[in-house]
């Protein structure tokens, strides 16, 4: 999705930061995204064989929770993408998150890879 691009290159978030933002995190009156929670991917098999989970964490740091501001052509986009994620009745039902996994997405159309730990790009 071009608005998840965006918001990663342009603010400097990380995946986790990016995949965990909610609308709730974003000051629409003011342009100011919070950075609240992260989604994360940990190790922990389980009885059904699955060998990772996601979960939700605050940010490490109290310095990793932090408001950025959003230049008004970023807004706009954010607007674009609210309007699209408001049509889709399914998702609004089941998700108060930005970025979903039918709308987290590469430039190129394809899902966001997750990281495996200690890698600092998709591996």
């Amino acid at each position: 999705m071009y608005a998840a691009f965006l918001l990663e290159l342009r603010l400097g978030l990380r995946r986790g930061e990016l995949l965990g933002l909610r609308w709730q995190d974003i000051d629409f009156d003011r342009r100011i995204l919070y950075v609240r929670q992260t989604l994360q991917r940990i190790q922990k098999p389980d009885d059904k064989g699955k060998k990772t989970h996601l979960i939700f964490q605050t940010p490490k740091t109290q310095r990793s929770k932090r408001p950025l501001p959003i230049p008004a052509d970023l807004m706009i986009d954010i607007h674009k993408h609210k309007l699209s994620v408001d049509q889709d009745k399914e998702i609004v039902a089941t998700s108060t998150l930005i970025m979903t996994s039918s709308s987290v997405l590469t430039m190129d159309g394809h899902s966001i890879p997750h990281r495996s730990p200690g890698c600092s790009r998709s591996c």
